[in-house]
């Protein structure tokens, strides 16, 4: 049906391609262009990329990497310093942080004990990064205040930031060095 209406249409300004109007010839001509072009784009990502090439992306990415430290840290978040304050308290004589977390934060990670998992700098709001660097492993932090509400942080560990693996990035690698192809 939609065929037959262009065709209707179409015969009302032209009769033949040499009829056409400029407008329509440089529209087809510049159409025409793309298509030979994404083929010859397609046909030389047709095989697998040069390995060599994606080694030589991933030695120039991270030639000059520099690892930062990292951290792995549980928190529990309450909405009051008193509540963080009581927390602390039995912390301090004893209690089970994993398990205080889990029956007192309002966050979310309180259902996995506060586990926060790996993260770097800049990745949590300043007041609970400084709690965090000025720990040492397996300590527990006073109540620290941050626009979420009052935290009890334990740092479980510290570590450099690993550089990435070449399978860990190859993807993007590929990607990248496709696209300057």
């Amino acid at each position: 049906h939609q065929i037959i209406d262009q065709t209707l249409l179409a015969a009302q300004v032209s009769d033949a391609p040499e009829h056409d109007p400029l407008r329509v010839k440089l529209q087809l001509e510049n159409s025409r262009r793309g298509a030979l072009a994404s083929e010859v784009v397609a046909k030389e990502f047709e095989g697998p990329v040069d390995e060599a090439k994606v080694k030589a992306a991933y030695d120039a990415a991270f030639k000059d990497f520099k690892p930062e430290p990292e951290f792995n840290a549980s928190h529990i978040l309450v909405a009051s310093e008193d509540e963080a304050k009581a927390i602390k308290a039995d912390l301090d004589a004893g209690g089970d942080f994993a398990k205080l977390a889990q029956e007192k934060s309002k966050d979310p990670s309180g259902s996995n004990g506060g586990d926060l998992g790996w993260f770097g700098a800049g990745m949590m709001v300043p007041e609970f990064e400084e709690a965090v660097v000025a720990l040492q492993p397996g300590a527990i932090s006073a109540p620290v205040q941050s626009q979420f509400g009052w935290h009890i942080v334990k740092l479980i560990e510290t570590r450099e930031q690993p550089v990435p693996t070449l399978d860990e990035v190859r993807a993007d690698l590929t990607a990248q060095v496709q696209q300057q192809a």
